[in-house]
């Protein structure tokens, strides 16, 4: 029988939990939302008027959470300075919190 504190890294909690429907809501808001994410302008999501066809459609399935944010958080990680996606993170557009909203929303589409 095991007892004690265990840690979990953050990466692997967040992960592990549940997301509400209000932060599923906030993310459609912040991907939909022209003041925002504005994912539209690029992507095609399920459920989006008038949505763009520059990058690949965002729809399942998606990968791990971890990878998605770090795309999200700076896509230049992935592919250095020729991406036009902006670095949501880096430069203080989206906060961690917003992030983790959008991609509750991206993971809740069928």
């Amino acid at each position: 029988m095991l007892s004690g504190i265990f840690l979990i890294p953050r990466q692997v909690y967040a992960a592990m939990s549940v997301a509400s429907a209000a932060d599923i809501a906030a993310g459609r808001h912040l991907a939909f939302s022209r003041k925002a994410g504005n994912c539209i302008a690029c992507h095609q999501i399920k459920g989006a008027v008038m949505a763009g066809d520059i990058a690949q459609p965002l729809q399942p399935p998606f990968p791990d959470r971890n990878r998605l944010f770090a795309q999200i958080w700076d896509a230049r990680q992935n592919y250095g300075s020729n991406t036009i996606m902006p670095p949501y993170g880096a430069n203080h557009l989206l906060t961690r919190k917003q992030i983790h909203q959008i991609m509750d929303f991206l993971y809740s589409l069928k």
